[in-house]
């Protein structure tokens, strides 16, 4: 599967129109069972609290004047998550929120700040390979531009229920092959409803080996379960490779 993004703003060029094609393209090049595409918006500014990429909802938040369907202001990360989260709830989607090679102080803080019941509810992943954005090559032989775990393992120390991802960030045409990041989720079936309803739900995990498998389960709760807290438990890792 392949996830498509584009900017929300004026300064990447995006319009209704180009919006529009991203939906379109998107569901053209869709072929369940044999290959999933999936669109989404970087949303926000790096220079004003980092990017979030909102995926397969059909409207565009901004507040650039023109240019949204919904208003949202530049830095209101929160705002942001309680209007995706009321639009998957209002349609019956599976869109979901994603953190985009986070840093210390995006997001309004929400690393250096308490847990956010509304961000939590909105919010599925995180990015903790990505890039390089510019690469050019084809051999699969550039590392990563950054590693964002530590990020990670914050915002789940604070009580935030995500799932980590490893992309390419793609800016050229060589989708998947600048290196062997992978995002991999557990799915029953090659469908698009089935791919974002693992990534909503946490049924994924992050790789730096694009053909390894990696089974993970805690009493025999797959991963992206909630299970209660216990002194003992059972741990089961399956490794294929």
């Amino acid at each position: 599967f392949l996830a498509i993004t584009d900017h929300n703003h004026h300064q990447a060029c995006m319009s209704f129109s180009h919006f529009q094609l991203l939906i379109d393209d998107a569901s053209a090049e869709n072929d369940d069972e044999n290959f999933v595409s999936l669109y989404g918006i970087e949303w926000g500014n790096i220079e004003t609290g980092g990017h979030v990429i909102y995926y397969e909802i059909p409207k565009l938040f901004g507040w650039q004047k023109n240019l949204y369907h919904q208003y949202v202001g530049i830095k209101d990360y929160r705002g942001l998550a309680v209007q995706v989260k009321q639009e998957i709830s209002s349609n019956n989607q599976n869109g979901f929120l994603l953190l985009a090679h986070p840093e210390s102080y995006d997001y309004e803080q929400l690393f250096e700040s308490a847990y956010d019941q509304e961000m939590d509810n909105a919010i599925s992943l995180i990015q903790v390979k990505n890039g390089p954005a510019y690469s050019e090559h084809e051999d699969y032989q550039n590392e990563s531009a950054k590693e964002y775990e530590s990020f990670y393992f914050k915002a789940l120390s604070l009580g935030y229920h995500l799932s980590p991802t490893a992309d390419q960030d793609n800016h050229n045409g060589n989708w998947g092959t600048s290196n062997s990041q992978r995002t991999v989720v557990w799915v029953n079936s090659l469908k698009k409803n089935d791919i974002l309803s693992a990534l909503k739900d946490g049924r994924s995990y992050a790789t730096e080996d694009k053909n390894l498998i990696l089974k993970f389960s805690v009493e025999d709760c797959i991963m992206g379960s909630s299970i209660q807290k216990a002194e003992n438990f059972s741990l089961s890792v399956v490794i294929q490779d």
